[in-house]
């Protein structure tokens, strides 16, 4: 799915499930729903911090941007 406006989103990857993630971001684990997002490139492993290209609406209601 391709958004016209998303943020940048820096984390450690945590978990991948078929509906999303789990991003450690600034001390928080947040779930991010794969409907907002870009799609995750095929060679990424657990653990590694990663930049997501998220809707920057969806950014903001989990309180990552203002």
């Amino acid at each position: 799915m391709e958004f016209k406006d998303v943020v940048p989103v820096e984390g450690v990857l945590r978990l991948v499930t078929d509906t999303g993630l789990f991003l450690l971001v600034q001390n928080r684990l947040l779930f991010l729903d794969a409907t907002y997002m870009q799609p995750l490139p095929p060679d990424i492993e657990l653990g590694e911090t990663v930049t997501l290209r998220i809707s920057r609406e969806y950014a903001r209601r989990k309180g990552l941007v203002a």
